[in-house]
């Protein structure tokens, strides 16, 4: 049984993340818009899969947690998040020693 109400479908996403499907980054694409705007949803894909921060708004491409989660799972993501973000010194700093 699928269930359709989106705290239901949040809990079970983010209530343990080691144990969510391996897609679920790639998921962020098709997810209602309201799981979309959900920042625990959004880190929970991008901590499982950091380039799914392609499908994240650009509130969360400039939020510097969640761009440093997705980045710290896969370098690559970076490219994805907004350009005042790819320039931050710190931010950069803080990716070479994770």
């Amino acid at each position: 049984m699928v269930c359709c109400d989106v705290n239901c479908r949040r809990n079970t996403v983010t209530s343990n993340p080691n144990t969510s499907p391996p897609y679920i980054g790639d998921a962020l694409e098709w997810a209602d818009p309201d799981l979309q705007g959900d920042r625990e949803m959004v880190l929970a894909a991008v901590m499982r899969h950091g380039r799914a921060l392609w499908h994240a708004s650009e509130e969360f491409r400039a939020d510097r947690e969640v761009v440093l989660a997705a980045a710290g799972q896969d370098g690559r993501a970076l490219r994805h998040a907004t350009p005042l973000l790819r320039a931050d010194r710190i931010l950069l700093l803080i990716l070479q020693y994770i």
